[in-house]
């Protein structure tokens, strides 16, 4: 059964990836096309904002959202490129695998950071009370 924290943190995860997407378009930073690959960054902060959030068991789902994110991203990207005839999801998703690792990573590394976080700030609650 789904936690209610959980799926909140899932949110909080989706929306934060967008709005900081948006944030680095307005002052100038491209997020998807830096040095062709999407900016680990973004999802960094977006997961650890959602697992600082979670508290604890957020892997699988950030990992869903992140999953959910680039099948979005991909079938953008195929429907941008079925006009012309180059569609091919092989083909994207090999120009973008640096992107997907690199972004996974950061995911992975964003979920830990806030987890530990979080675990120090329930610590801290419960040692001052």
């Amino acid at each position: 059964m789904i936690n209610k924290r959980i799926l909140v943190a899932a949110l909080i995860f989706f929306s934060a990836h967008i709005i900081l997407s948006e944030i680095m378009s307005a002052v100038g930073i491209e997020p998807w096309t830096i040095y062709g690959f999407d900016v680990p960054i973004v999802w960094l902060v977006s997961a650890l904002l959602a697992a600082w959030y979670a508290g604890s068991r957020f892997i699988v789902p950030a990992v869903a959202v992140w999953g959910a994110l680039w099948t979005l991203i991909v079938f953008l990207l195929y429907q941008v490129a079925a006009p012309t005839g180059q569609a091919s999801v092989l083909g994207i998703l090999q120009f973008n695998a640096l992107g997907l690792v690199t972004s996974l990573v950061a995911v992975a590394l964003g979920v830990y950071l806030g987890q530990v976080i979080s675990r120090r700030r329930l610590h801290d609650e419960r040692t001052a009370a």
